[in-house]
């Protein structure tokens, strides 16, 4: 049985690591980023095991995906994602960075990874005592 076109793809980006292109572009991305863009500030090393532990649950998790991303797929690899909000926001802006290169690329499409949306409130003009 040949490889899928999504099989084929984390393959590559898994057996070229830090090499491919893909992750070159994300690397670049997240070292020109802000702290409120990603959360979190990994050093280089820990960033690329970041990476390799998605590329491999995308492996392990995306087995009936052919030409495109299943959503039960999908739903499956969130379920995993850790559970401190941090973190997860950083793994869930690399599984969005790494499906969207595979989109341009090698035309593979997935359903839209969900985005982590913090909310934050200002202080208010006026106190109650000051009324």
């Amino acid at each position: 049985m040949a490889n899928s076109k999504v099989r084929s793809y984390l393959n590559e980006l898994k057996k070229q690591g830090k090499f491919h292109q893909c992750f070159q572009q994300i690397v670049n991305a997240y070292r020109n980023g802000s702290d409120n863009d990603f959360g979190i500030r990994f050093s280089d090393d820990d960033f690329l095991n970041e990476y390799k532990k998605l590329c491999m649950l995308m492996l392990r998790y995306f087995k009936k995906s052919d030409e495109n991303v299943l959503s039960s797929e999908m739903n499956i690899l969130k379920s995993r994602l850790k559970e401190d909000l941090t973190i997860k926001h950083l793994q869930l802006m690399l599984i969005d960075a790494i499906l969207n290169y595979g989109l341009k690329h090698h035309g593979i499409e997935s359903s839209k990874v969900p985005q982590i949306v913090v909310l934050k409130r200002d202080k208010p003009m006026l106190s109650p005592v000051e009324l």
